[in-house]
């Protein structure tokens, strides 16, 4: 077991933090390089362990890693990373009052903002620099400047702030979420989407993009809700995507390591080499199809990928 650590979203340093699994980096870099020919720096680093803490709820990876920029190109050249349409942006869409302001950290190419209500005013965040070349060809406004950075001269600004599928990125999930407050003008939203632990997420086996480098922290509804007493915002909305048919191979795969987990009682690890292998992948992938089948012929579907959460500030 690692050295306790204070916990990155609570700050909580009372409460034992709970090893839910320890994990090989070397059979995460394996993976990588076995199903998207991906090399990943080893940091020196042999094991991982993901923790839990007692009071808030947050999972997280130990020691932290996170990915270089030439990591995320790398990931960048698949056509199922950057999604221009993803159902958090329908949800962010019901929420957002036409007119706001809004802000949006992590902003990509700007694809969100086609999907904002009628005479909103967005301006967006980027590092990527081919990411903000492409959003200033849509016309929109892009910095590349930290959100930390921004909010120093933008305080009480925006009527809305988003954030997609970044907070699970960053090593300061607490003062990120702060300073996204910060700008945030009384009465405004924050709204942020992260990958579901509640959902089939919580239980996929060699899922390492569920992993660092990639992300270092894993979100469960009880930890979004507990974001509220941390950053000081009420907590107004919590929704779930529904599992769409990209994923429903994914979902079908864990229900089937759920029945072998309760039928059988066998620990099935959170990574495995010997689950890469060519003949449990076609295993399997002749098992999951007509489970997955179903599930997309389904007229109501359990939890997917993203569970979105608004909190608003006081005025």
């Amino acid at each position: 077991m690692p050295d306790p650590k204070i916990c990155p979203l609570c700050g909580n340093s009372t409460h034992e933090l709970i090893v839910i699994e320890k994990l090989s980096y070397d059979d995460i870099r394996y993976i990588y390089r076995s199903v998207y020919r991906i090399d990943v720096a080893a940091d020196g680093v042999s094991d991982l362990h993901l923790l839990r803490c007692q009071d808030c709820d947050l999972r997280f990876y130990w020691p932290q890693i996170s990915g270089d920029p030439a990591f995320y190109e790398r990931l960048q050249k698949f056509s199922w990373y950057y999604l221009e349409d993803k159902a958090e942006y329908h949800i962010a869409n019901r929420l957002i009052p036409s007119g706001s302001s809004v802000l949006e950290i992590g902003c990509g190419s700007g694809c969100f903002a086609s999907f904002l209500p009628e005479g909103c005013n967005y301006r967006g965040l980027e590092y990527n620099t081919a990411a903000i070349e492409k959003a200033k060809g849509r016309g929109l406004k892009v910095d590349c400047v930290s959100i930390a950075s921004f909010a120093q001269s933008f305080e009480s600004s925006f009527d809305v702030v988003c954030s997609f599928q970044v907070l699970e990125h960053v090593t300061s999930p607490a003062e990120f979420l702060k300073k996204a407050a910060r700008v945030l003008a009384p009465g405004g939203l924050l709204i942020i989407a992260v990958p579901a632990e509640d959902s089939f997420m919580g239980e996929e086996i060699n899922n390492v993009l569920n992993m660092p480098p990639h992300h270092l922290t894993r979100w469960t509804d009880s930890a979004l809700t507990n974001v509220s007493r941390i950053i000081g915002l009420q907590l107004v909305a919590l929704e779930h995507e529904e599992v769409s048919d990209f994923n429903m191979p994914s979902l079908a795969r864990v229900q089937i390591l759920r029945v072998v987990r309760q039928t059988f009682g066998i620990h099935v690890p959170m990574i495995s080499r010997i689950a890469t292998s060519f003949p449990i992948r076609l295993i399997f992938k002749i098992v999951s199809f007509p489970i997955a089948t179903l599930g997309m012929k389904s007229g109501k579907r359990p939890a997917g990928h993203s569970v979105v959460a608004a909190y608003k500030k006081g005025l």
